[in-house]
């Protein structure tokens, strides 16, 4: 791998965890032009051991100072350090002390609680070159799951023998053929990044996502349902307390004829007809008799915490909504690669099904 483009305008950057997204690509690559890959690494035991101190994981203290190593090793000056530091997602403050907040830390460090080497003194001596510092080693990073990606996204593979019969042309066939190589390299390299060794297990894996997906949109839309029903009760409990005055005077008149020239007067016909409205909404859903009418109070604060738990619930969905499509996706794509039509496909999910269930019990 060379570590600059063939124009030369990029450069590859160590990163955190660049080992991991290079092991990525390669597999990717080998897979995908039928060579074979490590299937599980090891990583190496020399210094990374005494870097890690025997597997103890790093504080923000000590990921803030590798950061500030870091940023001090490309910037020749002190506003691009700073801006170094903001780009790599830390918050910066430059009042009497200066101070980062990392990305995930709950507060700001102060640089001259660090150590010498990292005050704000330090740091502009280490930008002039006045003060030589040992950069700290990188921790030993955990093993990154594969992740599907803008550039390792897989879609369904193409029915090239259907598209050629709609009358697509020699070049569509032999980009669709590529392309269907790429998918297949691409669905396999995930299978392998989450532990799926068999159709049954990619079957009972794509099931389960499913399961938890469509259980969080039922969840959403039993909360939106409730939500629903107690604003037309808000606003019948409204309507009604309004209208209530107007209805009462109404009530009392006497003769057919008083309440009818009563109902006509201006502005009270439209008034009694909601507050009848109001009335028979609550008949419907026996409220008065044998259930009280709900506080008003008490209704926005259910609605309110309906709100909080549906939130929380779209942010779990929309989080699981790119997984369950990936899932889907391998599992068709599975399916064409081995030759399973619909009716296997269903018998045999069928199957795996009714064994999870039996093993369950």
């Amino acid at each position: 791998m060379n570590s600059t483009s063939i124009d030369c305008t990029k450069k590859f950057r160590n990163f955190k965890g660049s080992a991991f997204a290079v092991r990525k690509i390669a597999d990717f690559l080998c897979v995908e032009n039928g060579l074979s890959i490590v299937e599980n690494p090891k990583p190496s035991r020399g210094s990374y051991g005494k870097w890690q101190g025997n597997g103890k994981p790093q504080t923000n203290r000590d990921k803030l100072e590798r950061m500030i190593d870091a940023a001090l090793e490309n910037c020749k000056d002190y506003n691009a350090f700073i801006a170094a530091m903001i780009a790599a997602g830390c918050e910066v403050k430059q009042n009497k002390n200066l101070a980062f907040k990392i990305p995930g830390a709950d507060r700001f460090a102060r640089c001259k609680s660090l150590g010498e080497d990292y005050s704000e003194e330090a740091i502009r001596e280490r930008l002039a070159g006045l003060r030589k510092v040992m950069r700290k080693p990188p921790a030993e990073e955990p093993f990154v799951e594969f992740t599907i990606t803008q550039q390792t996204k897989f879609g369904l593979l193409i029915d090239i023998q259907q598209k050629v019969a709609e009358g697509k042309g020699k070049a569509y066939e032999n980009w669709a053929a590529v392309y269907n190589l790429k998918q297949m390299a691409q669905t396999l390299i995930y299978l392998k990044a989450n532990g799926i060794d068999s159709y049954d297990e990619l079957i009972q894996k794509s099931d389960a996502v499913s399961v938890d997906f469509n259980k969080k949109i039922r969840q959403i839309r039993e909360i939106e349902t409730r939500q629903k029903e107690i604003k037309e009760l808000q606003k019948h409990i409204g309507q009604y307390g309004k209208t209530r005055e107007i209805y009462k005077l109404y009530s009392r008149q006497k003769t057919q004829k008083d309440r009818d020239d009563f109902f006509y007067a201006a502005n009270n016909a439209t008034d009694i007809i909601l507050h009848r409205a109001s009335k028979n909404f609550f008949n419907e859903n026996d409220y008065g008799k044998n259930k009280p009418i709900p506080k008003m109070d008490a209704l926005k604060t259910e609605w309110a915490t309906l709100n909080s738990e549906k939130n929380a619930l779209y942010k779990e969905y929309n989080g699981m909504k790119a997984k369950h499509k990936n899932w889907q996706v391998a599992k068709d794509n599975c399916e064409r690669i081995l030759g399973i039509g619909k009716e296997e496909a269903e018998r045999t999910a069928e199957r795996v099904r009714t064994r999870s269930y039996s093993h369950d019990r």
